[in-house]
């Protein structure tokens, strides 16, 4: 199975990470992983469909780094991942003046 390539960061928000990735060949579905960069972080992942090149990472932790993985998945056969790192921004507070 080819791996995706060109793993591109569209969007970056306090939760959430919008991705975009080419790949010449068919695929089943791609699997996205993302794991904070920081030791003791959990990884999660995502499905999504073989005829979609995007993917929105939702419920992230605002101002940290993740390493995020997309594979291509084939009749239950993975592709090596094509990966990006990524932080996503600190939250945004409002300032009230008196």
């Amino acid at each position: 199975v080819t791996a995706p390539k060109d793993l591109t960061v569209v969007e970056v928000d306090s939760e959430t990470v919008d991705v975009s990735w080419m790949n010449e060949m068919l695929v089943t579905e791609y699997l996205v992983t993302y794991v904070p960069t920081a030791p003791g972080g959990l990884e999660l992942d995502m499905r999504v469909s073989g005829d979609k090149k995007m993917a929105t990472i939702r419920e992230l932790e605002p101002g940290i780094e993740y390493l995020i993985s997309v594979y291509a998945v084939l009749n239950n056969k993975m592709s090596l991942p094509v990966s990006a790192r990524v932080a996503t921004r600190e939250p945004a507070f409002i300032s009230q003046t008196a």
